[in-house]
């Protein structure tokens, strides 16, 4: 089984924010004829997406994962995961400083919280357990239907065959949708859009991952121009192991 590295010294690469002071005051003997005395302050991590946490997951765990561990981890990341617990270093540039790497707080509360968390996972030896763990960092408590659950199994199935209610598609979040349009469309590592079980007429009801299923499905309007979106006639979801 896979588990998360979280070693200060990893440069995370992500996408920042920061404050500039640029300086044009100096003498050209100063700065070889470019100015080169801009500073930059407060450096942040922006709000981390679909792309950011996909890219992360491999970082932290080291090499090329299946599809469900994919899944597994960036769900864990997904709720885990803060833009406070990073800090950012400056270093010297051509044109002055820049951003020079992004790395964990490690004395933050909030990364000291998600290192106990990244403990208690990495501990658990299967992907049921897992997988249950992940789902209760999100929903605090486990559907009965999830919880009576011994085993999923990935599969990939006609569209039409996996529904979700319309009572939950009115509730969709548009924006998080659009995020995962478009982090579809980029070709992601990780196309798993959630859990369905059985509806009774051979077909399967989505239990979780609705704003994927709408992205998916292209149940919203992405920024991007729609009709350039590939329509998909299947779908990657985690259904009950057969007994």
């Amino acid at each position: 089984m896979f588990k998360f590295d979280i070693k200060r010294d990893h440069n995370w690469q992500h996408h920042v924010s920061y404050d500039s002071v640029s300086q044009y005051n100096c003498s050209a003997e100063c700065c070889g004829g470019i100015c080169r005395c801009g500073t930059i302050h407060n450096i942040t991590v922006d709000p981390l997406g679909p792309n950011e946490f996909d890219s992360i997951a491999s970082q932290m765990t080291g090499g090329k994962l299946s599809d469900f561990d994919q899944y597994l981890a960036t769900r864990f990341l997904r709720w885990t995961l803060k833009p406070e617990m990073f800090e950012g270093e400056s270093c010297s540039g051509w044109y002055g400083e820049e951003v020079g790497s992004i790395h964990f707080d490690t004395d933050c509360s909030d990364f000291q919280e998600f290192a106990n968390l990244v403990d208690n996972f990495n501990k658990l030896t299967n992907r049921l357990d897992r997988l249950r763990f992940v789902l209760s960092l999100e929903y605090k408590w486990m559907l009965p239907e999830v919880e009576a659950v011994k085993g999923w199994e990935l599969v990939t199935l006609p569209l039409k065959r996996v529904h979700a209610s319309e009572t939950t598609s009115s509730r969709i979040d548009e924006k998080l949708a659009q995020e995962y349009a478009r982090y579809f469309k980029n070709s992601p590592r990780c196309k798993v859009v959630g859990l369905a079980v059985p509806d009774g007429s051979g077909d399967y009801r989505l239990l979780d991952g609705f704003h994927r299923h709408a992205a998916w499905t292209g149940q919203v309007k992405p920024e991007y121009d729609f009709d350039k979106f590939v329509k998909h006639r299947t779908i990657t979801v985690l259904i009950p192991k057969e007994k």
